[in-house]
């Protein structure tokens, strides 16, 4: 989503994509909850990255929206520490580690698919 504090924000989005890569994607500029749905149940992706600066509600949006529409998936989520989002009791069901980075928390949820993978790269 373009920033609303900067001026002609949508015309910087993109600018580091080289042209030659812009042939063979499909930019969509909005809202999550416009597009989301839509685009996980389509095309079934399987990796996932939630911005810290996302809002607790539109993590929450996200993260339902694959759950339900996503079989396997692999869910990253940064900046663990800036807020209270991966405490939440609609998390405690789900696979998730946290792995420490420095002064930084980095968190995974997974589907079963994912379990061997990530416990190889964990231990």
């Amino acid at each position: 989503m373009p920033r609303s504090d900067i001026a002609d924000a949508e015309s910087y989005i993109g600018i580091l994509v080289d042209d030659e890569f812009k042939t063979n994607w499909k930019l969509y500029i909005g809202k999550d909850r416009t597009f989301a749905r839509q685009l996980i149940t389509e095309h079934k992706y399987s990796f996932y990255y939630f911005d810290s600066d996302k809002s607790l509600s539109g993590k929450l949006f996200l993260l339902n929206e694959v759950l339900k529409n996503t079989k396997d998936y692999l869910m990253i989520f940064d900046d663990l520490e800036d807020n209270l989002f991966w405490y939440r009791n609609e998390l405690e069901h789900l696979n998730k580690i946290a792995i420490k980075y420095g002064n930084k928390f980095i968190g995974l949820i997974y589907s079963n698919e994912y379990q061997l993978n990530i416990r190889e790269i964990y231990e």
